[in-house]
Parts: structure tokens; sequence; C-alpha cells
């Protein structure tokens, strides 16, 4: 799920629970504690408002929770994408299993 924020409305680190909460179908309040991961308070200083002339327009932060790696893009854009533990077999590892098998014996 990727999600365009206004890093303007709200902090981030609300932003992030919010978005891990829809993409876990989890209620925010049974979700294990953003600050067991990532400082929230370091979170919002880092993409909020900076009073210079020119903007943030680079740079991300990433970081798992709850089963999901979370991306925040200076931009605005979070994406936060479930971590699929069936995936953590690769083709290859199968092949293996397969291949070492002993052939049965033939008479």
């Amino acid at each position: 799920m990727t999600a365009t924020i206004d890093l303007n409305e709200g902090p981030v680190s609300q932003h992030v629970v919010e978005k891990v909460s829809e993409v876990t179908d989890t209620d925010p309040t049974d979700l294990e504690p953003l600050f067991n991961t990532v400082d929230p308070d370091s979170l919002n200083t880092l993409f909020s408002d900076i009073q210079s002339a020119s903007p943030r327009d680079e740079g991300h932060v990433a970081f798992p929770i709850a089963g999901c790696q979370v991306t925040i893009w200076a931009d605005g854009r979070v994406e936060v994408e479930e971590n699929d533990e069936a995936a953590a077999v690769t083709p290859d590892v199968a092949s293996e299993a397969e291949s070492s098998s002993a052939p049965e014996p033939t008479d």
C-alpha cells in the first residue's frame, strides 16, 4: 500500500500507525508500540516543516514494524508493505529439497 500524506496535517508517526493498521487489518491500539522500533518524536521532527527557504525533497526513512516494512519519503509518500513469510522460501531452496530425496530402489 502506498499513500501520500500531507506532512503538515498531523504527526507523521500517527499516519504510520494508521497505515500499518489498515494494511494489517489490526486496530491501532493492538499494534506493537511504534517506540519499540523508532523514536516517534524524532520521526515527527525529521518530517516537520523546516524554516529554511529550501524544502526537503529527497531522502527517506525505512523500518520494520508489526510484520510490515514502512518507508517514509521526503515528498510525503508512505509505503507500507506487509512482509510475506511464504516468500522467504526461494524456488532454489525448494529445488534442493526435492533433489535431495533419495531415488527409489529398483529391482
